[in-house]
């Protein structure tokens, strides 16, 4: 856990929760 942001699996995690979190207003715009 030494390596924090720059190990790649928590890059990954990063975009997929900001993805997460941007699909419901996404969502909302489109319909």
């Amino acid at each position: 856990m030494g390596k924090g942001w720059s190990s790649p699996d928590t890059a990954a995690l990063a975009v997929l929760v900001v993805f997460v979190a941007a699909l419901p207003a996404l969502m909302l715009t489109s319909f």
